[in-house]
């Protein structure tokens, strides 16, 4: 099974990436990065996993996605366990 990191905001546009790993059910880590006055307040290091400084993100095996719900989406679907018919379990 693949290492998920998401990486989200209480109030940024988060909740939806973060209901689809919960509902698939895969493990993952979930990293809550405050939101300050500015949007920069994210800790300098974050801007390793994105250089824009924006949430939400996903990490999986260390390559990262940003800013696009839809891919986050396919990432997921391919993050699952496969069976032998090729269905996800």
């Amino acid at each position: 099974m693949p290492e998920i990191k998401f990486y989200y905001a209480p109030g940024a546009c988060s909740l939806a990436p973060h209901i689809l790993l919960k509902e698939v059910g895969v493990p993952y880590e979930a990293i809550s990065l405050k939101v300050g006055a500015v949007r920069h307040d994210f800790p300098e290091s974050y801007r390793l996993v994105n250089p824009k400084m924006r949430v939400p993100a996903i990490s999986i095996d260390g390559n990262t996605i940003t800013e696009v719900s839809g891919a986050y989406k396919l990432v997921v679907y391919f993050a699952l366990p496969v069976s032998k018919t090729g269905a996800c379990i």
